[in-house]
């Protein structure tokens, strides 16, 4: 097919242009189970997106989890990040 993308750079740009915009400022959020479950909604409905998997193929999120070649990691970025931020709220002290 001509003028397509590979998979990989595609995920790639996922991960760098949506993710980077929809998680802004999550180093800070408190969240709930509903805030949770809605995040890992929104992040199989961008793999659908990608892949243009309409939903009536009637494919459930594990396998196009499959056809992404990857696992649900919305939820490991958004914690690391706030690990990240919490470790330089916990050194400011220090540096003063």
């Amino acid at each position: 097919m001509r003028g397509s993308l590979s998979l990989y750079l595609k995920k790639r740009m996922v991960k760098e242009f949506v993710w980077s915009v929809a998680l802004y400022g999550s180093e800070t959020w408190t969240l709930q189970k509903e805030d949770i479950r809605r995040l890992e909604v929104f992040e199989i409905w961008i793999w659908r997106r990608m892949m243009k998997v309409p939903w009536t193929e009637h494919k459930t999120n594990e396998e196009v989890l499959k056809i992404v070649e990857t696992e649900r990691k919305i939820m490991d970025t958004v914690r690391s990040r706030q690990k990240r931020w919490l470790g330089h709220i916990l050194r400011y002290d220090t540096i003063r």
